[in-house]
């Protein structure tokens, strides 16, 4: 009770009151961005450090789309037919 009483005087909400949360990120470690957003994973710890909360980094391999192949002479010259 005395501590309650204590934490409530100086502003301070008690444990069972506070949402204790944790931000939970992935991201690609060739490139150092979070996918999708584009974000530097510097800015990611900037932000849990300003909020005071902890924070999970979870590597993950993006999968690059691979590169259409290059189009075929034949459906070129089909293409040019019609």
């Amino acid at each position: 009770m005395a501590l309650r009483a204590r934490q409530r005087a100086q502003g301070e909400r008690p444990a069972a009151e506070r949402a204790d949360f944790l931000l939970l990120a992935t991201f690609d470690p060739s490139s150092g961005k979070v996918p999708e957003q584009g974000v530097k994973v510097s800015a990611v710890i900037d932000q849990s450090r300003r909020l005071g909360t902890r924070l999970l980094l979870v590597p993950v391999q993006v999968q690059r789309a691979p590169a259409p192949p290059p189009p075929r002479f034949e459906c070129i010259a089909r293409i040019l037919v019609l």
